[in-house]
């Protein structure tokens, strides 16, 4: 869909009647992919190093261990509550 959208072939509101999703959501979507373009064709020595520096940053938060694995939504809820301290 965001593909389509960054074409421009069709509108926002045509892609989202087709595909049945809010306009809006779709121009989030090719906003994000845009951004996001140069690090799909970075080549695989700088993508792994932005990969340790995320999980570094993940292990200083105590949240490392959801990186590896699925996760149930309520316990993701309880370690977000319990690293805000709620």
């Amino acid at each position: 869909m965001a593909i389509e959208a960054i074409r421009g072939v069709k509108t926002l509101n045509q892609l989202g009647s087709h595909f049945g999703v809010h306009p809006v959501q779709i121009a989030h979507w090719r906003r994000a992919a845009l951004e996001q373009m140069e690090e799909i064709f970075v080549d695989g020595r700088r993508r792994k190093d932005r990969a340790e520096e995320v999980e570094k940053e993940a292990d200083k938060h105590g949240i490392s261990k959801f990186l590896r694995k699925p996760v149930s939504l309520p316990v993701l809820r309880q370690a977000v509550q319990e690293c805000l301290g709620r």
